[in-house]
């Protein structure tokens, strides 16, 4: 039997270091449901009283947590695929007893039942498996976890960092819905989820404590201990230990298999300057929201609705909590993140009923001549595109969440330092160039509009490059929505083949790709004259049964005229060999013969021999 410690895979590395930055967040959890308990606290004359108000530090407690749960490398280790052969074989046995199983007796409404239960009973017991990886606790050292807060008036008060840790615990909640069955398979249940991204926070105490408090089980809370007067008090902590909430760092890691809704990412050096600790949740919201603008019920909000995604449930008004809440910290989203947030009151001022969040990306960073890129800052756009195709990465995500993390990346970087390879400024000049390329394409294309299909070939918008065609590729990564706006859609994975490679380079921007779109052109160009194909013989040609005859005379190329010119029509290029008299291979003939056939300029290929090809293949 395994022990408790053998299921507790996760080992989160709290070292700042080791840290990415990067905060992700379920969309279950950002679109449900804020709570905020009272806190106490002494006023200037020493009473005490109850507040449910949350400040920036206690963002900012939360955000260290986010952070430290969305190690990445942290959910890798989750080996999905025998999860899954493990809950198949151990859940069959159910779905047999409770007929749980697809038949073609049962009706095409029933069998589509039975495929959601089975995905719901799948995702949930692999979620339960890994929870049971989760630790319990995690131990830190309290004055790294104090710094890695970012609370700077914490950061030399032991005191009050402990008084600041103890009001945060417990303090923020969060409510989400999770999909349950019942035992038998038969009922589909919405849970409510109730839990804190925030820990419980205990001090183990060094046995050197015992030099100051003789009894040491009288320090029962982290109140006590902040209130003790006894010099270098951090000297005798061991370490701050996190009571951690599984079903938080579930969300948070996004553990399941079919998790619909997603996740959200944001970037957490920009949400260190936020001065309104609202802002902290309306940028998560916004960010849920921002690739479906045209998704009315998840962008439009009743007051309450509003209300209750910024945890400010105690603001009666509409005009009180828009004054003191809501536009403040849009102005602090505005100010300090690459996103721009506004709001409509809809139907109309007068007379509304929902607030709908409008939220766009500004898009500038190469500025106003250059257009945004499907709705992406269009430096941001093509640094993820590189990085994601044409680099070596790790990413297993949409492009389009990936994106969305180098716009706020970009959004505070500095223009010597470096991403993905190349400095910020290094990506602006280099991005430029690709955009003036892309615009010179989209002409050529406009103007020689076979130039790339009759080669197999098209420029692929969303990659941003000259690749090969895939008969079963779907060409449509546009979309539009009923206001007749592009949306944004995720192309389909290519594989590595479908990048064209030249022997000069390989074509991986719209600058490679317009060089080699111009070489096909120059060689139509310089190919106008007509040539015969008799004029390269010998040559040696395969025939269907695979032998390779030596046309080497008029009589031999006339027995097999009409298979060679069907090759040459088809551009079978491997059915082809120019050998010298040593067997070695004539490259400038060979390279001669495949830019006529590749231009179509060999007179036996005339228009009449095309249309017989035609009508034999109808």
């Amino acid at each position: 039997m395994k022990k408790e410690t053998d299921l507790n895979l996760f080992n989160f590395d709290t070292d700042k270091d080791n840290l990415s930055g990067v905060l992700t967040l379920s969309n279950e959890m950002i679109r449900g449901r804020r709570s905020v308990n009272a806190s106490k606290s002494k006023t200037s004359d020493g009473k005490v009283r109850y507040m449910k108000t949350i400040k920036t530090s206690d963002k900012k407690i939360e955000d260290t947590m986010i952070e430290i749960f969305s190690n990445k490398s942290e959910k890798n280790k989750i080996n999905y695929d025998e999860l899954i052969i493990n809950a198949k074989q151990e859940l069959e046995k159910d779905f047999i007893k409770y007929d749980i199983v697809e038949t073609p007796e049962k009706t095409k409404t029933r069998n589509k039942e039975i495929r959601e239960i089975r995905e719901i009973a799948l995702n949930n017991y692999v979620k339960k498996e890994v929870a049971k990886m989760i630790p319990k606790t995690i131990e830190i050292d309290i004055k790294d976890f104090i710094k890695r807060t970012g609370i700077v008036r914490i950061q030399n008060r032991f005191d009050e960092a402990l008084n600041v840790l103890h009001e945060a615990s417990g303090k923020m909640n969060y409510s989400w819905n999770e999909i349950i069955l019942s035992e038998d398979y038969s009922k589909i249940n919405y849970d409510i989820v109730y839990g804190s991204i925030v820990p419980s926070f205990r001090l183990r105490l060094k046995d050197t404590i015992k030099e100051h408090v003789s009894d040491p089980r009288t320090i029962d809370s982290l109140e006590k201990f902040a209130n003790l007067d006894i010099p270098k008090k951090a000297n005798h902590v061991e370490n701050l230990v996190l009571e951690i909430n599984s079903a938080a760092v579930l969300n948070i890691l996004g553990i399941g298999l079919w998790n619909k809704k997603g996740h959200t990412k944001s970037l957490r050096k920009n949400r260190d300057s936020f001065s309104k600790s609202v802002a902290f949740d309306l940028d998560f919201l916004a960010r849920s929201i921002i690739n479906i603008p045209h998704i009315k019920k998840l962008t439009h909000f009743t007051l309450d609705e509003m209300k209750e995604r910024l945890g400010s449930t105690h603001y009666a008004s509409w005009d009180t909590f828009r004054r003191s809440v809501f536009v403040p910290a849009i102005e602090d989203v505005n100010k300090n993140t690459e996103l721009n947030v506004s709001y409509e009151l809809v139907p109309n001022h007068k007379n509304w009923t929902h607030i709908h969040l409008v939220v766009k990306f500004k898009t500038n960073m190469l500025g106003q001549e250059i257009n945004p890129k499907f709705g992406y800052d269009a430096l941001a756009y093509f640094i993820a595109v590189q990085h994601k195709y044409f680099q070596k990465n790790n990413l297993d995500g949409p492009l389009s969440s990936f994106i969305q993390y180098i716009q706020s990346l970009i959004y505070s970087c500095k223009e010597k330092e470096e991403i993905y390879s190349k400095t910020l400024a290094q990506w602006k000049e280099y991005a430029k160039n690709a955009y003036e390329a892309e615009e010179k394409i989209l002409t050529v294309l406009n103007e020689n509009p076979d130039i790339l299909s009759k080669r197999n070939l098209r420029y692929d918008d969303v990659r941003m490059v000259v690749v090969k065609v895939n008969p079963s590729q779907d060409d449509n990564n546009v979309e539009y929505n009923e206001e007749g706006e592009e949306i944004f859609v995720e192309p389909k994975k290519l594989p590595e083949t479908s990048y064209i490679v030249t022997s000069k380079y390989k074509v991986v921007d719209p600058v490679t790709s317009l060089m080699y779109i111009t070489e096909h052109i120059q060689q139509e160009e310089a190919f106008q004259e007509k040539a015969n194909i008799f004029d390269f013989i010998p040559f040696y040609f395969a025939t269907l049964d695979m032998k390779w005859i030596n046309i080497d005379s008029m009589e031999t190329y006339i027995t097999y005229k009409e298979p060679i010119r069907t090759a040459v029509y088809k551009k079978k290029k491997t059915f082809f060999k120019f050998l010298d008299a040593s067997g070695n291979i004539e490259e400038n003939k060979k390279e001669l013969f495949l830019r006529y056939m590749e231009s179509e300029s060999f007179k036996e290929v005339d228009n009449k021999f095309k249309e017989l090809i035609m009508s034999a293949s109808n």
